[in-house]
């Protein structure tokens, strides 16, 4: 059994059967994955036309109040090949994307908006973020 302790606590290996068990995880603990001002939107939805490239969400951060970011995210099993299966798909992602910002833009607003939770997390820490501005 394989274990990683680090100044965060113990952690044992888990090997993932399918990759929708593993999206799962990253969606049950994204706050705990990549940090506690993201918002994990799970949106598999294609970024462009022909090849489809369909990423399994996007982390808006909100950390840095000067320079919010959005990350594309796909969770892939370790059994996948970097070189001939992740690699190919993250390029894919990143191409449709710059060719497709309004879309993955229009695509992420309807998602926040059908998650009430999110959206108003959301709308909460960018009114604080305006406020702590006007200062």
């Amino acid at each position: 059994m394989e274990i990683l302790v680090d100044e965060k606590g113990k952690f044992e290996y888990y090997s993932y059967r399918n990759e929708k068990e593993l999206e799962e995880f990253v969606y049950k603990t994204s706050e705990e994955i990549f940090g506690k001002n993201t918002y994990y939107i799970e949106l598999k939805k294609s970024l462009g036309k022909g090849r489809l490239s369909y990423p399994d969400g996007y982390v808006i951060d909100l950390s840095d109040t000067e320079n919010p970011a959005l990350y594309i995210v796909e969770a892939e099993l370790e059994k996948h090949d970097v070189y001939r299966h992740i690699y190919p798909q993250i390029t894919m992602h990143l191409n449709f994307f710059k060719k497709n910002k309004m879309k993955v833009k229009n695509d992420l607003e309807k998602a926040i908006k059908k998650n009430v939770s999110c959206k108003a997390s959301i709308e909460k820490r960018i009114h604080n973020m305006r406020a702590r501005a006007k200062f």
